[in-house]
């Protein structure tokens, strides 16, 4: 049984591959009652994340989220709900699609982002926004004129490393209970 749970924890946190899928939304509880409801997705976990050093088109900013991850299957979900009204990639995915839900971003995993992000710059492909935070680096490429949503690059941490793993383990194991649970991001 371990064998198969580190097994799953490497498919998860396999680098260079889509292992997110992620919306943004008004309403965070609420569009995670229905990704639960609808797909089985779940638990989700949700809790507050400040980005202090955001970067948005060059310009230095803080963007205050609500933030929920779970799975389907080895699909990892993500939802975000702006929480001020601070100009964000997450206010502008909310605008485009006039406020309710809409797709924000596929995720790429990366060991090193720089070198990712000069491949994407060969393709001509910028920079929408940039969050370099408690070890974190990642980057959301402007790729929503070309693909309809961002395509974010997020080089691991060992929080992350760990963490992810949890939330799947929760989901695998998941009775159907508790969907919606509260969790401190950044700690443990």
């Amino acid at each position: 049984m371990k064998a198969l749970k580190l097994q799953l924890d490497r498919l998860i946190l396999q680098r260079g591959r889509i292992s997110q899928v992620a919306c943004v939304t008004s309403d965070l509880e609420g569009t995670a009652m229905d990704w639960v409801r609808l797909t089985g997705a779940g638990p989700i976990f949700c809790g507050q994340f400040l980005n202090k050093d955001y970067s948005l088109r060059g310009v230095t900013s803080t963007c205050l989220i609500d933030v929920a991850f779970g799975y389907l299957g080895d699909m990892q979900l993500q939802i975000v709900a702006p929480l001020d009204d601070e100009p964000s990639i997450y206010s502008e995915i909310l605008e485009r699609c006039g406020g309710g839900v809409g797709m924000h971003h596929l995720l790429v995993l990366t060991d090193d982002i720089e070198v990712d992000l000069a491949a994407y710059r060969e393709k001509g492909v910028g920079v929408a926004a940039e969050v370099k935070l408690l070890g974190m680096h990642l980057a959301f490429l402007d790729t929503v004129e070309e693909l309809g949503l961002f395509v974010e690059l997020f080089q691991m941490t060992p929080y992350f490393d760990d963490f992810f793993p949890k939330v799947h383990r929760a989901h695998l194991e998941w009775d159907g209970k508790d969907p919606i649970r509260r969790h401190p991001l950044g700690s443990d």
